[in-house]
């Protein structure tokens, strides 16, 4: 059974005719009955009642014509994406994330995404979301990786993640609780994230519903690398309050929660609407979005 036969009784059905059938593939009538006539021997039934002057299909004949549309389809699909890869092949994608998606998003999305998509020169910039969204804004760059949304009616976002806030600190006798209360945070050296940070945007939101003044916080260091903070803090330089996901076992560091602070965070693929993505940018953004949808 070849897709050609399959093609050919399609049309006999969808046209109701084998002369017009075969008009639209530039093919005799013979030829085409010819063709049918060979499909049903190699299916041993028949598909055409030929009792009737309409085409009318037997039972095993609707059977054959769905799953033809079905098989017909999904050949037409793998040329298309087969294309597609062909088109992307030299393309380039420049990505900006958040420390998040480095930390935890793209080292288990990007291995599958570079073998799909081999011949893609990817660019990634660790940048804070403030800075991506206004590099998106500007027109510099058209898609990235953020912690916050914002108003601007030109960047829409797609819901990829939720995470928590929560502190670090170093494995010492001085730090040696499991919870803390927003006000103790005050006695602490902390090492905190840059300005555009959307971590450091919630955790001063929390803190204002608290009542805390953000400047009564004892700040020794100012980091915006999420590596070079945890180590730090693994030095005993300070305490720090970044993404759950982002720590592991391997950084020697402490897990603590704050009691009463509301540090719940969402992460998106931020995107410039106003723009026209190319292949690669659509794929990276389908594909993403897939890829977290799977791990839920």
């Amino acid at each position: 059974m070849q897709f050609k036969q399959l093609e050919i009784f399609k049309l006999i059905v969808e046209y109701g005719s084998f002369s017009k059938a075969g008009e639209a593939l530039f093919m005799t009538q013979p030829s085409i009955t010819s063709s049918i006539k060979k499909l049903e021997e190699e299916l041993g039934c028949m598909l055409i009642d030929r009792s009737y002057k309409k085409i009318t299909l037997t039972q095993e004949g609707n059977l054959v014509y769905k799953h033809a549309k079905n098989l017909l389809n999904q050949k037409n699909n793998l040329i298309t994406d087969l294309g597609e890869i062909s088109n992307l092949a030299h393309s380039e994608l420049n990505i900006h994330s958040s420390s998040f998606g480095a930390d935890v998003t793209l080292p288990t999305f990007l291995p599958g995404f570079i073998k799909k998509y081999p011949s893609t020169k990817i660019s990634i910039n660790i940048t804070n979301s403030g800075e991506t969204l206004n590099l998106i804004k500007s027109g510099a760059i058209n898609i990235g990786i953020v912690g916050e949304k914002s108003n601007t009616k030109e960047i829409s976002f797609k819901l990829i993640s939720k995470n928590k806030l929560v502190l670090i600190t170093p494995k010492s006798k001085e730090y040696n609780f499991k919870t803390i209360a927003s006000k103790d945070l005050l006695s602490l050296p902390l090492i905190i994230r840059g300005k555009n940070s959307a971590s450091l945007h919630v955790l001063y939101a929390a803190l204002k519903q608290q009542n805390i003044n953000k400047n009564d916080l004892n700040i020794v260091l100012e980091v915006d690398d999420n590596y070079l903070i945890k180590k730090l803090v693994s030095s005993g330089v300070g305490c720090s309050i970044i993404n759950e996901t982002s720590v592991s076992t391997t950084d020697n560091v402490i897990i603590v929660e704050i009691e009463d602070l509301d540090l719940d965070r969402e992460f998106y693929i931020a995107y410039n609407n106003k723009r026209i993505l190319s292949r690669i940018e659509q794929k990276f953004i389908e594909d993403l979005s897939s890829f977290v949808n799977q791990k839920k």
